[in-house]
């Protein structure tokens, strides 16, 4: 994979999302290939910058992909779709330095404000947005479920009391709340757009 020479420009800290910010980034078979960080242009190019890395943000992996590498953009489920897939996406895209993004004015490649024509989102009435996913009601259902378990545990000792392993029976609710709040992580990785209505129009 090539990688760029230039800086480029990231989102200011705690600003609201906009235009490309925060969809997901697909390949061309459909595969997750990471979270879209914003549109960029240099030199009279057009680049969606794609965080690939898997544990964001502790680790980054920052892709640059050429416009002319993009199927389309739906903006109904907030996804950029790659004309690429994965195999391709390492000769397709340029690897970014993590040291070499600046958030705010002053890179290279500096953060389109208006998406170009083409790239806009759709005026068609009645659109839904992104339909909840699956994960939203594991992870609503695991936490309501260790809530529930923990009152059951809770009223079997007020009647009966527990000894010995029977204090095992407090971990059933803490596991479940730990699965609810781990695939919770997941979807805000995974997802960051659901839920999200704070996108600024430009």
């Amino acid at each position: 994979m090539v990688r760029a020479a230039w800086t480029y420009e990231l989102p200011e800290t705690g600003s609201s999302a906009e235009n490309l910010d925060d969809y997901e980034a697909c390949t061309a078979e459909g595969a997750h290939a990471g979270i879209v960080t914003g549109l960029v242009a240099r030199d009279g190019e057009l680049y969606v910058l794609v965080d690939a890395g898997r544990m964001p943000p502790l680790t980054h992996r920052r892709l640059a992909v050429s416009l002319d590498d993009v199927a389309e953009v739906d903006h109904d489920a907030l996804v950029v779709r790659l004309a690429v897939d994965r195999g391709r996406l390492e000769d397709a895209a340029l690897a970014l330095d993590p040291a070499k993004a600046r958030h705010g004015p002053g890179a290279e490649a500096m953060r389109v404000q208006k998406l170009p024509a083409g790239l806009g989102a759709s005026a068609t009435p009645g659109g839904g947005g992104p339909v909840e996913p699956a994960s939203s009601f594991v992870a609503i259902a695991t936490v309501a479920l260790s809530t529930y378990a923990l009152l059951v545990v809770v009223a079997i000792w007020s009647a009966r009391g527990l000894a010995g392993w029977g204090h095992a029976a407090f971990a059933l609710p803490a596991l479940l709340a730990l699965l609810g709040f781990a695939v919770s992580g997941y979807r805000l990785y995974r997802e960051p757009h659901v839920g999200h209505h704070a996108r600024t129009a430009r």
